[in-house]
């Protein structure tokens, strides 16, 4: 038989236990830095400058365009004279006619054919010797260069080497297949027309007048 045992202090009922729900993280925000203004004596700096980009001159040496017209050829002969003529871009030498020599005439008869193309230069060919020196032939030339510019007032005259040029003309109608004794007058023309564009070609690649000016 147990007997029952007296307690002298409060009677602790036994109790369920408590559940603590959990909680939910907190989501601070970051916050954002502080700048606080510094005081400056000398001058403000931008640490993130903007860098233009650096734009260098280029200086362009290439040939310069010259003046719009055409150009006028002239082959001096003994008995006759050979003109060609270019566009007035001065791209191609053509033939234009043959003018035979005639004191008085000749100079006069250039000088109109000129006027009616608008030339704005002539170039003259100045058959000197393979050696480089002058001749008869030389003498002639630079006479008769004289009488057309007194007769083109307005339009400059240089001269170009046009030695071979008449060789080199005959060859080419002799390659067309044609008779160069009964073309002469054509073969002046040629010429005319190989002096032409050599000095063409010459002002395209140096941006200027080529040959030099008759005195």
């Amino acid at each position: 038989m147990v007997e029952p045992v007296e307690t002298t202090g409060p009677v602790v009922e036994p109790t369920h236990p408590v559940v603590v729900p959990p909680m939910e993280p907190v989501v601070v925000p970051p916050m954002e830095p502080v700048v606080e203004p510094v005081e400056t004596t000398g001058t403000m700096v931008d640490l993130n400058p903007v860098i233009d980009p650096v734009v260098e001159l280029v200086e362009t040496t290439g040939p310069v365009a010259l003046p719009r017209g055409a150009r006028l050829g002239v082959d001096v002969g003994k008995v006759r004279i050979g003109i060609a003529a270019s566009d007035p871009d001065g791209l191609l030498a053509m033939p234009v006619a043959t003018v035979e020599r005639s004191a008085g005439t000749d100079a006069a008869e250039i000088a109109r054919i000129a006027e009616e193309r608008g030339v704005v230069v002539g170039y003259l060919g100045l058959p000197k010797q393979l050696s480089g020196a002058d001749g008869a032939a030389t003498v002639d030339a630079r006479q008769f260069a004289r009488e057309l510019a007194e007769a083109l007032p307005d339009v400059p005259l240089r001269f170009i080497d046009e030695r071979l040029t008449t060789v080199t003309a005959s060859a080419n109608l002799l390659a067309a297949g044609r008779n160069t004794r009964k073309q002469r007058s054509v073969i002046d023309q040629q010429a005319a027309v190989i002096i032409l564009q050599s000095a063409l070609d010459q002002e395209k690649r140096a941006g200027e007048r080529a040959g030099f000016t008759v005195i």
